[in-house]
């Protein structure tokens, strides 16, 4: 199971999603502390700043390029961390 997380924050469901057995593969997070400790965390995982710049297609070309073209078999969840 991979993860896409939206205004990831520092990786509340990232974590939550490794304690499962998980892989976070995308995040999404405009600020730079919380992107950092992301980054420490999850370093494979692809890291977005800007939620208006990124889209399906990028989402896609990242997983693949981190995790092979076999991921499409692959459940996928998405979260969001709204304020």
């Amino acid at each position: 199971m991979l993860t896409v997380d939206l205004f990831a924050g520092i990786g509340g469901f990232a974590l939550a999603a490794d304690a499962v057995g998980w892989t976070p593969a995308v995040s999404c997070e405009i600020n730079p502390f919380g992107r950092k400790v992301l980054e420490h965390y999850w370093p494979k995982a692809y890291h977005h700043t800007d939620i208006h710049t990124l889209t399906g297609d990028k989402i896609r070309e990242e997983i693949e390029r981190r995790f092979g073209s076999h991921w499409s078999s692959t459940d996928v969840v998405l979260t969001g961390g709204f304020p």
